[in-house]
């Protein structure tokens, strides 16, 4: 049976927001809130072996890559978290394990000199999609079902530090571990990739996406985000969440209701969530298409408008290179669903930001794969540029991996923000604002598809506005910060949605936390 691996982060959080308590502590609170307000829960039948798939994980291991062992790199698995030591240092995060599958996500990585002896990032770990045994130890295996690391039996002395009190097979951990119950009759198996928006209840304004890497769950508040692993064609889930390392937002609620998803199922064309004993947690209509951008990244090869010589184009989290003999050019890249903004922001020779073919590229506003290729257009249909993949190379997700700070760029960069809110009407931005508080600073947004203020040295960018969503090129460090200064405010790198008191132009997070007002000037 074959596993997709699924995994994924949040963008950074605004300055106002601070470093909060670990998941973990949230997700023992929640067990406890949910065990003294409910009755008694059906019991699963736990699997039969305590040294099998799964509760034979539980338990410290140390890390064999190719024959070679280090003691002083060990993890431990217990009850819904893990912990992973090396650099001298402990690191946390949350596991599951489902059907042959495992997925793990930590809530930090190392950052020192030999953090490529546990596997740079901990791939080894986050790159496991399955687990089989291996002697008297395991072997984590990716989707490919290559070997990532061995985890062989810890020994005391082996590890400078190990967890204490060690991980415990106890009933508590075998229930956790246990087969789910089977998906009610009524509800039908099926893909749940894509973005999701609450019917209403308790989860009322809650929005989950399911992308090709990964999954999370938001609400106007914060958010948590995790990996996911589903068999092909659908079944039960294992899902794995943490809190995102700066969000100061209550999102405890979001943590309980889904710390034990288990099942989806379909009634008719809605997602029903359910835990493992087949308890509903929520229904869900779909809203929209997974984030797209996450299928571009890695380099290409590409045919790009205007230029005669061969072009290469690297795709990363929140910008785009082009490449040739003649020079080369950077440009921030922010998208939603299919529809883009590409804006340069740095040069040399024929690709100097200016030059045709840099501008034509520029007007690129939509991307779609077309058989085994990707299209760039302008609005008016017309090719800007078709990437292929360079011949011999493997998939784009496995030529790319992302780290934490490139996934919280790509989240920041392509992920659809939350609706408006009900309190303000929808228009077009353009045209001339001033800034609350400071009338002699204005906000102007041309029909050209620049933006400018009237400070900061001119501050400003490329901007395209479709319905609520507002793509906005930020400006130079510099300038952003002096932007920030100006009108206490980061809305030139964080405005994600455009809304009206009145006359009054308001910009809006992600998430439609309130950044800044506007007056129009007339």
């Amino acid at each position: 049976m074959r596993f997709t691996l699924r995994d994924s982060r949040r963008q950074p959080a605004a300055p106002k927001r601070t470093a909060r308590r670990s998941l973990i502590g949230l997700v023992a609170f929640a067990a406890l809130l949910l065990s003294a307000c409910t009755a008694p829960q059906p019991t699963r039948e736990p699997y039969p072996s305590d040294t099998g798939y799964p509760n034979g994980l539980i338990g410290t291991w140390r890390l064999d890559f190719g024959g070679e062992v280090f003691a002083d790199n060990t993890i431990s698995f217990a009850t819904r978290e893990f912990t992973a030591h090396t650099c001298d240092q402990d690191y946390h995060g949350t596991w599951a394990a489902l059907n042959g599958a495992i997925v793990a996500q930590p809530e930090g990585y190392p950052d020192c000199p030999n953090a490529d002896m546990a596997g740079p990032m901990f791939s080894w770990l986050t790159a496991a999609a399955t687990v089989v045994r291996d002697g008297d130890g395991w072997s984590l295996r990716d989707s490919d079902g290559e070997r990532t690391v061995r985890l062989v039996p810890a020994r005391d002395g082996d590890a400078p530090r190990l967890v204490t009190p060690p991980p415990v097979l106890d009933d508590e951990a075998r229930q956790w571990l246990a087969p789910p119950a089977p998906l009610p009759s009524g509800l039908a198996e099926g893909d749940v990739t894509g973005r999701w928006e609450s019917t209403g209840g308790s989860l009322a304004g809650v929005i989950l996406e399911f992308w090709a890497d990964g999954w999370n769950i938001s609400d106007d508040c914060g958010e948590i985000y995790g990996r996911w692993a589903q068999p092909e064609g659908g079944g039960p889930l294992a899902t794995t969440l943490v809190v995102a390392p700066f969000e100061s937002c209550d999102v405890s609620a979001l943590t309980a209701a889904f710390a034990d998803l288990r099942l989806a199922g379909f009634d008719g064309e809605t997602l029903v969530l359910l835990d493992g004993d087949a308890r509903e947690i929520g229904r869900f209509i779909r809203t929209g298409d997974p984030m797209r951008a996450v299928d571009l990244l890695g380099l290409w090869l590409a045919d790009v408008e205007g230029l005669d010589e061969a072009t290469s184009l690297f795709a990363g989290p929140g910008y785009l290179a082009l490449t040739n003999i003649c020079g080369s050019v950077s440009f921030t890249w922010l998208s939603v669903g299919s529809e883009m903004l590409a804006s340069a922001y740095s040069g040399h020779g024929c690709l100097a930001p200016g030059e045709p073919a840099v501008r034509a590229f520029e007007r690129s506003v939509e991307f779609e794969k077309i058989d085994d290729a990707w299209q760039f257009t302008n609005r008016d249909g017309t090719v800007t540029a078709t990437m292929r993949e360079p011949e011999g190379s493997g998939p784009q997700d496995e030529n790319y991996p992302l780290d934490e700070p490139q996934r919280a760029l790509l989240r920041a960069g392509h992920q659809a923000p939350h609706p408006l809110p009900r309190s303000l009407d929808s228009g077009s931005v353009a045209g001339a604002w001033s800034v609350e508080g400071a009338s002699s600073i204005e906000l102007a947004f041309t029909a050209n598809g620049t933006w400018s203020m009237s400070h900061c040295s001119d501050a400003g960018g490329r901007w395209r506005q479709i319905g609520d969503v507002l793509l906005l090129s930020p400006p130079p460090v510099e300038q952003a910060q002096c932007v920030e200064r100006a009108t206490n405010s980061r809305w030139s790198s964080e405005a994600r949605l455009a809304g009206f008191d009145g006359d009054t132009l308001v910009l809006l997070d992600a998430y439609g936390a309130e950044l800044a007002r506007f007056g129009k000037v007339t």
